[in-house]
């Protein structure tokens, strides 16, 4: 899937309210094969991994209410079953709202502590105008953890790390030891300008220190499932860490030259990296006033 029509996807997700995105027609979930026992399902929402192991199935996230069947159907299509375990990266609901399908069906939901918080007592997201209501009790998370936790599953350790204050303050990395690949979530956007959070406790800072993590755990041959984009490598994830600290450090500096927002804008401090990575999500004007505040 290329990155314009992956975020143009994104976009149509958090603008639009779960049960109004649940009466669209039913769409068509893909599903790329990256190792023997992984997939990668594409389509409305974020990114979607798939194990499909001998002793059963883990999904991490579930894009938005009303597609858990197609999600079901393609699991089945690759030789999948009902999840065992469901993963929720972040409280987002582009990536949380099946969980109600999968957990009325036996699927263990599982996230960071706070994920819990945010999905049984409602949110909103600011930067799309997105009022989530309290979910149904079988989509919250049976299990929860803080910093870390393991889950072993036909013979390959999954490994769940908390960032914190990243997209989300919610964020979890996914490392799948064995077969050497990442979901990451939505503290990568893979080549465009991506959403932060702020309002949620996300933060560029710790967007940045998260992606460094996934470096510190990828080497050059690891699969890298962003949340939002294309299939990525350790080089691409460098890339946007260098990309990232440069817009850093422009804001930064207009910052502590006593600009304001506006007179930051005035300069175009962000031009040149719009040329590749503007409007998908964001322009450079949109992201600026976005993280502004937060620098």
């Amino acid at each position: 899937m290329n990155k314009l029509i992956s975020t143009t996807l994104f976009i149509g997700v958090l603008v639009l309210q779960g049960a109004a995105i649940a009466q669209q027609e039913e769409p068509v979930i893909e599903t790329t094969q990256l190792t023997e026992r992984i997939y990668m399902l594409t389509g409305p929402g974020g990114n979607i991994t798939a194990f499909v192991g001998d002793e059963g199935t883990i999904l991490i996230d579930d894009k938005h209410e009303g597609r858990g069947p197609a999600i079901q159907s393609a699991l089945e299509s690759v030789g999948g079953a009902v999840p065992k375990y469901l993963v929720n990266t972040h409280f987002h609901n582009d990536h949380s709202g099946s969980n109600r399908h999968f957990g009325e069906r036996g699927s263990i939901i599982v996230g960071h502590t706070l994920l819990h918080d945010y999905l049984s007592e409602g949110y909103v997201v600011e930067q799309f105008n997105n009022v989530v209501e309290p979910v149904h009790e079988h989509a919250l998370p049976e299990l929860t953890y803080s910093e870390q936790m393991e889950v072993h599953l036909s013979g390959e350790l999954v490994h769940l790390i908390h960032v914190p204050d990243a997209h989300t303050d919610t964020d979890t990395i996914v490392f799948f030891t064995e077969s050497n690949l990442i979901a990451t979530g939505d503290v990568m956007f893979n080549g465009f300008f991506p959403f932060i959070d702020i309002p949620n406790n996300g933060s560029l800072a710790g967007m940045i220190d998260a992606l460094k993590l996934v470096t510190e755990l990828a080497d050059e041959n690891t699969t890298i499932i962003p949340g939002h984009g294309p299939i990525a490598s350790r080089g691409d994830v460098l890339d946007t860490i260098d990309i990232l600290e440069l817009a850093q450090q422009r804001l930064s500096n207009l910052k502590q030259d006593d600009r304001t927002l506006e007179q930051a804008l005035a300069v175009e401090p962000l031009s040149d990296i719009e040329q590749d990575w503007g409007g998908f999500i964001f322009t450079a004007d949109e992201w600026i006033e976005m993280v502004w505040d937060s620098l």
